[in-house]
């Protein structure tokens, strides 16, 4: 198996959407008051994810989806997929202030200290990179039909790479975070899904044999996570997860909060995912990937010892 060196080409960089380049600079001297609460920390030890609310300021999200609405269309014509777009990849953190494509979809991690500092809490270290971002929106089902379409238990997927093009498991990153810039407070507006527990209820050591040959085993029942806008959901890097299905029907109350994008369907879920990695872990070292198979917790032993788990 290949384990994440250069010569395995990335599908998500096949996949990467160009876009104009602006300034997005780090909010510094405020990550150090925000840090994980022991109730949090548990849970993200025992779920393998938990949630902040109201992490990002208001203002910034609408500057994210104005620039996601203002390039909609160029976006989606570009792109391979209807709502997953992928960007900033391989992007390197370690200067303050950068010169990057999709500046505005930046700040909202480098301009909101409440997520830089839960981040430098479960990684121990400073922030070396991104392995990539994803607009991810989830547009409403047009067939009419309700029903759900995913098998119960089976159907998720772990990042990373397992097709005709090589094996890569998992991915060169350690916590994902992904941000809601609307309101998604029921369960049927195409939810971030995820099956808690599942980073560390069984070995992950076969997943890409298992991935290519649709043999996944039932991880029991999902969880849908329901958040408001500005609410961040921190993942770890082994937790089975999936998209949703939007089927929600808007009603006049929610209608005002779509009313600053023109472009964008109306009852679209959108969502920011980032990949994060830490500036004290080698991705790119052979042993990488077997080590955080056979310890999921090989990237967060700091965090461990600060929070007396495990």
């Amino acid at each position: 198996m290949e384990t994440g060196g250069t010569d395995l080409v990335y599908s998500c960089h096949n996949l990467h959407i160009k876009g104009p380049k602006g300034i997005s600079s780090r909010k510094l001297g405020e990550d150090h008051y925000h840090v994980i609460s022991q109730q949090d920390a548990e849970e993200f030890y025992r779920e393998g994810f938990f949630i902040a609310e109201s992490c990002v300021d208001s203002l910034i999200i609408d500057s994210a989806r104005r620039y996601i609405d203002d390039n909609y269309f160029k976006f989606l014509k570009a792109s391979k997929r209807q709502d997953d777009w992928r960007i900033h990849f391989q992007l390197d953190l370690t200067n303050a202030e950068l010169n990057v494509e999709h500046a505005p979809i930046l700040d909202l991690l480098l301009k909101s200290p409440k997520i830089m500092g839960r981040l430098k809490c479960l990684l121990g270290c400073e922030l070396a990179g991104i392995f990539y971002s994803q607009i991810a929106l989830r547009t409403p089902v047009t067939s009419g039909s309700r029903e759900e379409f995913y098998s119960p238990g089976a159907e998720y997927h772990i990042d990373g790479q397992a097709n005709a093009s090589g094996d890569r498991f998992p991915d060169p990153w350690s916590v994902q975070v992904g941000i809601a810039l609307v309101d998604m407070i029921t369960e049927d507006m195409g939810n971030f899904t995820v099956f808690p527990k599942g980073h560390v209820s069984r070995s992950w050591r076969n997943y890409c044999e298992e991935k290519k040959t649709k043999t996944l085993p039932n991880l029991g029942p999902p969880h849908k996570i329901c958040l408001k806008a500005g609410d961040v959901v921190f993942v770890h890097c082994l937790l089975p997860h999936r998209g949703g299905k939007n089927i929600h029907i808007v009603t006049d109350e929610e209608i005002s909060s779509f009313s600053i994008v023109n472009n964008i369907p109306k009852k679209t879920r959108e969502m920011v995912f980032i990949r994060i990695k830490g500036e004290n872990i080698n991705y790119e070292a052979p042993e990488r990937s077997s080590k955080v198979i056979e310890d999921p917790w090989d990237d967060f032993k700091s965090f461990l010892a600060k929070y007396n788990l495990g």
